[in-house]
């Protein structure tokens, strides 16, 4: 692999990174409204050309990002061909496959011209996709900088997230799963940090799980992590039923603390929760501010006035119920998470996290 195909890898790779890594992509820079007409439209090999060229730029500014071909008669013109097999089909793979697999993106003749440029559009069956796509490697071969040329990749990363935002993601189940390789592919999972988006599908699984094994519970739901729950139409990260009782689940990545049960509690109560449990992913499950005599005090007080409260660290709990839905359970467990994910709406580098784990069991 040449150095100016290493490098293309290496700021593809970047760019990307830093695109995931963004709580929020959305844009409205000039460029991004362009960007997302290209993403929006019916043409793949588009999406896929703006990002090519856009590497080769930030890996070589002296280059003319809208040549395709070497060799012929620009000395800015490089062989786009082979870089995109050397950088950007590594990186597809390496990025769980946001784009279908090729081996050649730019294998089909529309793409095999020595420069993308005004001459070809009346060959073009979508003509319009083209003039957006045309209008973005311009932009792109305008960058007078390597930052410049380098922004402008992350923005076609940043438009190819809002773009899959919402595109399934294949989980490839194991045929068998044991308790311990299951909650180690958990752990993993949960080492990185997402703000609670995963515990609280892991959580949602867990209980969907347990109902799908047969104990009486209906009604499985978690919204996104991040939408209010003020209104007391949410009664808890998680909720469920049973012939008996409603049940509301508050999942924490952090101690719990007096005023986050407080509030619990008189969430819980609005929506008419008769059971109410906390599961905790801590080092402590309770705050400095709230300690456990305090807690069995205000436990019997709900009690009294008909609301059960429970604490639970998130460890016992799980193990308690891979245990219990064994291994046939384990397995649509594993399955359960990217639903939870699903439904939640979480981000997509979730979703492949998940993806990348569940295929490694």
């Amino acid at each position: 692999m040449s150095s100016f195909a290493e490098r293309g890898l290496q700021v593809l790779t970047e760019a990307w990174q830093i695109a995931c890594d963004q709580e929020n992509p959305a844009s409205n820079t000039a460029l991004s409204l362009l960007v997302d007409k290209v993403f929006n439209g019916g043409e793949t090999g588009y999406k896929k050309a703006i990002i090519i060229q856009a590497a080769g730029k930030a890996a070589d500014l002296g280059i003319d990002a809208q040549a395709m071909q070497k060799g012929v008669g620009n000395a800015r013109s490089w062989d786009a061909r082979e870089f995109a097999k050397q950088t950007f089909v590594v990186w597809n793979q390496s990025a769980n496959e946001p784009f279908a697999h090729s081996g050649d993106p730019y294998v089909s003749n529309p793409y095999r011209v020595p420069r993308f440029d005004e001459s070809q559009r009346a060959s073009r069956k979508r003509p319009l996709e083209f003039d957006n796509t045309l209008a973005v490697l311009e932009y792109a071969n305008a960058a007078e900088t390597e930052a410049d040329a380098f922004a402008n990749l992350v923005e076609m990363m940043l438009g190819l997230r809002r773009w899959i935002a919402d595109k399934d993601v294949r989980y490839p189940l194991p045929k068998r799963i044991s308790r311990g390789k299951c909650i180690e592919a958990v752990e993993r999972y949960l080492d990185s940090r997402s703000g609670g988006t995963r515990l609280q599908a892991v959580v949602a699984a867990l209980f969907s799980s347990l109902a799908t094994a047969g104990l009486k519970i209906a009604d499985v739901t978690a919204g996104h992590v991040n939408a209010a729950d003020t209104t007391g139409q949410k009664a808890g990260d998680v909720t469920y039923s049973t012939a008996e009782a409603s049940v509301a689940a508050e999942v924490k990545d952090r101690p719990l603390s007096k005023s986050e049960l407080a509030a619990s509690i008189d969430k819980a109560r609005v929506a008419d929760v008769t059971e109410l449990m906390f599961v905790i992913r801590a080092s402590s499950t309770l705050d400095r501010d709230l300690d456990e005599s305090e807690l069995e005090a205000i436990c019997d007080s709900q009690f009294s006035s008909g609301l059960n409260l429970y604490v639970e660290p998130f460890e016992g709990f799980s193990k308690t119920v891979l245990t219990i839905i064994g291994e046939n359970g384990r397995r649509r467990f594993l399955e359960e998470v990217g639903t939870a994910l699903a439904v939640q709406n979480a981000d997509i580098p979730h979703k492949w996290a998940w993806a990348k784990i569940v295929k490694e069991l």
